[in-house]
């Protein structure tokens, strides 16, 4: 006997009870959407099979069948990676939906890997193959659903619980709740034994299942934010009269009952609550939430520290740390009161922290002048009396307002003055007729402290005509930092609200002051200082003779990642790769400045500015090797779990700290990245603050250490709502600091996420780095970055592939000369090229993937030079080896005689053919300029005739905001909007897919760094436009030997076949044909 089943998910229960009840000779899992008619893949199982998966397996083709499973750019995954399945072939394809076209060209793709014309059907099932060929169903792609900021596949928790021996169905969807879309499980238990065969009445009752040890044996298994919020239980699932579940007619959770509710229970858990609300923006928090996972930071725990201390309960950012899940952390959190602090102004003598000291040992000409601010517009106008009285409550409050500084003999000196009203003028009330007069009042707030006076804050009240009320605050920064910031403007709201009201200015409780902080580090040196001292020592950069420059040489240059890529590097990249998001950022860093003669040429236009590289790498030998980048990393400091019991959350003063990093370099990205991450490991123990502690509070050998050339930030996630309500910020608010105070560094990096979005800010000095320079490090950081958060998506594997070599001559007993193509991605510019060595060398060329799998996009140069290596390798086992590329493909030859080289292999001729020059000719971004546009739109008006001016305005606009890579598809879509003839559609996709390989070739070359090479290059220029040939030769030729170079009357595009440059050739290639070139070739 054979069973057949159809039509719905077949689970691992069904196939048991059907092996163990009905005793089949053979069950069948027919698989077939009706799109694709009848049963395009087919199972088989016999007596005595198991079942290990969640799901029968669906099988493989019946028939000629074509079957993918693709990713979302419509690229194949690898074995055992999970994807949507595609079903091609036109035998038993439907031709489309009745009167629907829009949904026709959803569903009916044209067919990549097909033959012209083909079509293909998406299925909108998730699906892998296995080692052994057959194909496994995980679910339904349109069953992704976003909880708390991640991607979720329903499927893979529908799969884990049908793993569960008590579960004999589940389904998962996400059901909303009083915090937002939560994960509800629906389950249907596996009768107990002897049940399974008994009629199913309606008082039958559903088994009794553990829900908490199935939710715990959940969360073994799937991260935290994929383990449902509940789990119901069912005596049947609901069904549609076709027999599938029916998701819609699943009953709806009850959020708020005592025994699966997740609100808030207890008074602490409600406390927190608010309070994460409040700093992460959510309009509800449920207790089963994670403080990190909705976004919280380092930064913010301290202000959870913070604020819980004012609403009476005691915690340690270690504890949030440990315990970031509301219900947990709740037990945790004590009573303020059972943690006693001395609440009497600090007053008198202070040692200086370490970061202080820093700062006086830069010798700073303006010590007066190195200030924060803050420029905020309000709302609403205040009143001079209230905020008068804030200003002093605040002065009194904060001890680190009342220093004062001494210039002594052997250095400076601090006080904290009395917490008496003070004696200069906190509040500068004035009237101003326009923005000009305004801008002199800000310069001059900002000049007007005075350290050795204790003049560290200042607050300027500006009234102007026509505009809102602004205000500035202004204090030094040996008295404030980032997290201080926070702190004060809580207290000055609150202070004001009270003294508006006329009631009298009460302020939170004190925590530690600065020199309990200062107390707990000398104990932390004691216990701790000689252990930690060798691996602080190891991170030393090199000592350097060099003057820092002036701040009024700052100049600034930023660099942002898009959304998606910032959730990749927040969300997927951690997660995936086990590794912090500043581990991927500094590894990034150390590759984008990796040591390089060919990098340390170009990037410096003079030969004395090759020196800053060497400098940057911490090393004053040849910019050779794989030498560690040596950078200074800044942190909050405020590392209270160093001293048991120390509270620094209502703190205000400089606590930062500032610490020497040396970040490893491999070649290999992937090890690159795990080398970082295990060295930045290794400053934890500290974090960081045990190298000031070692450096400036010890008689150590760290005592006359250097600062590092580079200095890195990352602030993390900049929340709005962490910003007192009422007040908006603004740019401006005058000159923080004198300009001829020196840099702290001469290049500095602080990178933040800001709606959604990485902001890196390179501040760099003028007289050290050009705007060139930098922009060119900012575009090989970007392509660094991207090729970290590539790892996590687990990219195939580079390797040989014949399909991409064109023969671009007969072949023959002849030496081959290998071509790589240029930007567009084709090889048929080499031609002319390959008719005129006809006879003589074998031309073959190397094409993109893209064009051979027009859903397939490199995901960077490296790799795929990596590709066309093995296929070089595969084709043509050993040397000599012959390279020539003309304008990208030059580029390509370069990276595939350097690896080459490095397998000892003999290369005997690399020739360039006005070949691409990293940083002297930048034209990486040809999309984003309007012309390429509208060039791009005037070529398809002229194929797609019957389109509107209004719809080709709407196609150029789709395109525009996505990536090359996304472009046919986005292409694809609107198409299906437009009456187009089919024939004309095709034309005009191949077109757009032309122009999307070229420009996603020209994102790879952004930042992009030619590798070094032994061999000597050959280079041909194109004489037009005049001065052009002579920039790149300059440029490519101090990192290279020229053995031949010269410039060719063509341009750019013609160049490649020039009668001279073809006529001039074959000699030049004859006198560097040994007799070892004569290579048997396959083919």
């Amino acid at each position: 006997r054979s069973w057949t089943l159809g039509g719905e998910a077949f689970t691992r229960e069904t196939f048991e009870r059907m092996q163990s009840v009905l005793k089949p000779e053979r069950i069948l899992n027919g698989y077939g959407p009706t799109e694709t008619v009848v049963t395009p893949m087919l199972w088989a199982a016999y007596e005595g099979d198991t079942l290990t998966s969640a799901y029968a397996p669906i099988g493989t083709a019946v028939g000629p069948r074509k079957l993918y499973v693709l990713d979302q750019d419509l690229n194949r995954v690898p074995v055992g990676v999970a994807g949507e399945l595609y079903i091609g072939n036109e035998v038993g394809l439907a031709r489309g939906y009745h009167q629907r076209p829009d949904l026709t060209a959803e569903r009916f793709l044209p067919d990549p890997f097909g033959e012209p014309g083909e079509r293909m059907y998406r299925t909108g099932d998730l699906v892998k193959y296995r080692d052994d060929g057959v194909m496994e169903y995980l679910g339904r792609v349109d069953q992704q659903v976003k909880i708390r900021g991640f991607r979720i596949e329903l499927g893979e928790i529908e799969s884990q619980l049908l793993g569960h021996e008590q579960i004999r169905e589940a389904a998962v969807v996400a059901q909303p709740s009083p915090t937002g879309d939560r994960l509800v499980a629906y389950i249907v238990a596996r009768p107990s034994v002897g049940a399974a065969l008994e009629p199913r009445t309606e008082r039958s009752e559903a088994p009794s299942l553990n829900v908490t040890a199935i939710l715990d044996d959940l969360s073994q298994s799937l991260p935290d934010y994929m383990v449902p919020s509940q789990l119901i239980t069912l005596e049947a699932m609901p069904l549609t009269p076709a027999g599938k579940v029916d998701r819609k007619a699943l009953p709806a959770p009850q959020w708020q009952t005592a025994s699966e509710g997740d609100a808030p229970q207890t008074d602490n858990e409600q406390t927190l609550a608010a309070i994460w609300q409040q700093l992460l923006g959510r309009e509800t928090v449920s207790r089963d939430d994670n403080f990190f996972a909705l976004g919280g930071d380092s930064i913010l725990a301290l202000q959870v520290v913070s604020r819980a201390r004012q609403q009476g309960l005691a915690l340690t950012p270690k504890e949030l740390f440990e315990q970031p899940v509301l219900k947990e952390l709740a037990v945790q959190a004590v009573s303020a009161q059972a943690s006693v602090i001395a609440q009497q102004p600090l007053q008198g003598a202070l040692p200086l922290l370490p970061i202080q000291q820093h700062f006086f040992s830069l010798n700073p000409p303006s010590p007066s002048h190195w200030n924060q601010h803050l420029w905020l517009a309000l709302d609403a106008p205040m009143e001079r009396p209230a905020l008068e009285a804030t200003l002093q409550a605040l002065y009194q409050q904060h001890d680190a307002l009342r220093l004062q500084f001494t210039r002594e003999q052997n250095g400076w000196a601090q006080t904290c003055l009395p917490a008496d009203p003070p004696s200069h003028e906190l509040l500068w009330w004035r009237q101003t007729p326009d923005d000009a007069a305004v801008s002199a009042l800000c310069e001059q707030t900002q000049q007007s402290l005075n350290i050795e006076a204790g003049e560290l804050f200042r607050v300027l009240y500006v009234q102007t005509p026509q505009q809102p009320d602004r205000l500035l605050l202004v204090i030094h920064h040996l008295a404030v930092d980032g997290v201080s910031w926070r702190i004060l403007l809580d207290d000055l709201l609150s202070a004001y609200g009270q003294a508006l009201a006329g009631q009298a200015i009460t302020l939170p409780e004190r925590t530690h002051n600065l020199g309990d902080w200062h107390q707990a580090l000398l104990q932390w040196l004691q216990k701790n200082g000689d252990e930690r001292l060798p691996f602080w020592q190891a991170q030393q950069p090199d000592k350097t003779s060099a003057a820092l420059p002036a701040y009024a040489e700052k100049q600034s240059a930023t660099l942002s990642l898009d959304k998606e890529d910032t959730r990749r590097l927040l969300q997927d990249a951690p997660t995936k790769l086990g590794v912090s998001v500043p581990a991927l950022l500094l590894t990034a860093l150390a590759r984008t400045l990796k040591p390089s003669s060919v990098g340390a040429a170009l990037e410096p236009r003079t030969r004395s500015r090759e020196k800053s590289l060497d400098a940057i790498r911490g090393s004053s030998a040849a910019p050779t090797g794989n030498l560690p980048l040596v950078i200074n990393l800044e942190g909050h400091g405020r590392e209270t779990r160093l001293a048991s019991g120390m509270d620094l959350s209502r703190t205000l003063g400089w606590f930062t700290s500032l610490y020497p990093v040396s970040l490893p370099f491999s070649d290999d990205p992937r090890q690159n990245l795990f080398a970082v991450s295990q060295q930045l490991q290794q400053t934890e123990p500290d974090g960081g603050v045990g190298y000031g502690a070692l450096r400036f509070l010890a008689d150590s050998a760290l005592n006359d250490s250097p600062d590092a050339p580079v200095t890195f930030n990352y602030l993390g996630q900049y929340h709005d709502d962490a910003l007192i309500q009422g007040f908006t910020p603004l740019r401006g608010g005058g000159t923080a600091q004198a300009g001829d105070n020196p840099m702290a560094s001469p290049l500095a990096i602080n990178g933040q996420v800001v709606g959604g979005q990485l902001e890196l800010v390179w501040d760099f000095a003028s007289s050290v780095y050009d705007e060139q320079q930098i922009a060119h490090w900012c575009g090989r950081y970007r392509q660094a970055l991207q090729a970290l958060l590539a790892l996590a998506d687990a990219p195939r594997e580079a390797c040989a592939d014949p399909a991409l070599v064109t023969r671009l001559n007969r072949t023959g007993d002849l030496p081959v000369l290998w071509c790589p193509h240029p930007v567009t991605g084709r090889t048929t510019g080499y031609q002319a090229l390959a008719a005129s060595l006809e006879g003589q060398w074998q031309v073959r060329g190397l094409q993109s993937r893209s064009f051979l799998e027009p859903g397939w996009f490199d995901p960077s140069l490296n790799e795929m030079a990596e590709r066309y290596y093995r296929t070089v390798r595969q084709q043509q086992p050993e040397g000599p080896y012959y390279l020539l590329g003309w304008s990208l493909g030059g580029a390509l030859s370069m990276e595939l005689a350097h690896r080459l080289e490095q397998a000892g292999e003999t290369v005997a001729f690399v020739g360039l053919l006005d070949t691409y020059v990293p940083g002297h000719e930048v034209a990486e971004d040809q999309w984003s300029s309007p012309q390429a546009q509208q060039t791009l739109r005037e070529h398809l008006g002229m194929l797609l005739t019957s389109a509107s001016s209004m719809a080709l305005d709407d196609c150029i606009a789709r395109l525009r905001d996505s990536k090359p890579a996304q472009w046919p598809q986005r292409f694809t879509q609107w198409l299906a909007t437009q009456p187009i003839d089919p024939a004309l559609a095709d034309s005009a996709a191949q077109l757009l897919h032309a122009w999307a390989v070229e420009q996603h070739l020209r994102d790879l070359c952004w930042g992009y760094q030619l590798p070094a090479l032994q061999a000597p290059v050959h280079s041909w220029w194109a004489s037009e436009p005049a001065g052009r040939a002579r920039t790149l030769e300059n440029g490519l030729g101090e990192c290279v030997e020229f053995a031949h170079s010269e410039a060719v009357a063509a341009d750019h595009l013609t160049i490649v076949r020039e009668p001279s440059f073809l006529q001039g050739l074959p000699a030049l290639l004859g006198r560097t044909k040994t007799r070892d070139s004569l290579t048997e070739m396959p083919g």
